[in-house]
C-alpha cells in the first residue's frame, strides 16, 4: 500500500484563565503517503509535502501530546515552521488573544527589535477559507541565532475547527522573499509591504502574566545548521 491512514485520539489538559483544568478530547485524523512522504490532515485537507518551493521537510510531527501538529522546513537562508492546531487545544477564546500571546513569547525569546509590522493574512485552499493576522519583526540580536539579527515573521488563520500558522525565521532580509512562494503554495496570501502598518514598541506591551501554555520552538538544531553555512 502506498498510503496508510492514522487516526490519533489524544487526551490533553488545557489551562484556562481561571487556572482550573479540564480534560479535552482531541481527535486528529491523518493520511500518510509512504511513497511520497506527504502528510495530509483529513479534517482540513492541508497537505505537508517533502518539498515546498525551495524548502525541504526537516521534521514532521503530525500530532503531539498538546494536540499541535508541527512541520519544520529548511531552506538556504532560514527555516519555516508550520503548525496546525485544534481550536480546543489553544486555551484561548479568540484569534487575537492567541496572536497576542504568541507575540509576547517571540519578544521574550528574541529580545530587542527595531521594527515590527502587522498585516492581514488570508487562506484559501481545498475548499476552505480563512482570514487572520500576521506580524514581521527585525530582531537585533537573537540568542538562539547566536545573537545575530533575525527577520522573523508569524501569521495565523482559522480554518474550520483549526488554527493554521506559519513562522519564517531568516538571518537575511532576502529570506522573506523565499517565504513568499512557500506561503503561496500552502494557500496563504498576504498584502504587499505598502499596505502594512508599522507598530510602535509600546503597542506590544500586552500584559500577559503567564505564557506556560505556549511551547517554545526548538530552534537550536536548525540554527546551528544555518549559521554554520
Amino acid at each position: 500500500m502506498s498510503a496508510r491512514l492514522l487516526v490519533l485520539v489524544l487526551l490533553i489538559f488545557l489551562s484556562q484563565a481561571s487556572r482550573a483544568e479540564r480534560n479535552v478530547r482531541v481527535e486528529s485524523s491523518w493520511t500518510i503517503d509512504s511513497k511520497t512522504g506527504t502528510y495530509t490532515n483529513n479534517d482540513t485537507k492541508v497537505s505537508f509535502r517533502k518539498v515546498i518551493a525551495s524548502f525541504r521537510l526537516h521534521e514532521a510531527k503530525p500530532v503531539a501530546e498538546d494536540g499541535y501538529a508541527t512541520f519544520v522546513y529548511h531552506g538556504e537562508r532560514g527555516f519555516i515552521t508550520l503548525e496546525l492546531i485544534p481550536l480546543v487545544a489553544t486555551g484561548y477564546s479568540s484569534l487575537d488573544a492567541f496572536l497576542s500571546a504568541k507575540r509576547h513569547v517571540m519578544e521574550q525569546v528574541n529580545g530587542r527589535f527595531d521594527s515590527a509590522r502587522v498585516f492581514a493574512v488570508t487562506y484559501e485552499a481545498h475548499g476552505k477559507r480563512g482570514s487572520g493576522k500576521g506580524v514581521v519583526y527585525h530582531f537585533l540580536a537573537t540568542p538562539e541565532f547566536r545573537h545575530l539579527p533575525v527577520y522573523d515573521e508569524f501569521g495565523i488563520v482559522p480554518i474550520g475547527s483549526y488554527l493554521f500558522s506559519y513562522r519564517g525565521s531568516f538571518v537575511m532580509k532576502e529570506g522573506l522573499k523565499d517565504l513568499e512562494p512557500f506561503l503561496t503554495a500552502m494557500g496563504f496570501q498576504r498584502p504587499n509591504q505598502a499596505m502594512q502598518r508599522a507598530v510602535p514598541r509600546s503597542a506590544f506591551n500586552i500584559g500577559i502574566t503567564s505564557t506556560s501554555e505556549f511551547r517554545r520552538c526548538a530552534l537550536s538544531g536548525a540554527v546551528a545548521d544555518l549559521v554554520s553555512r
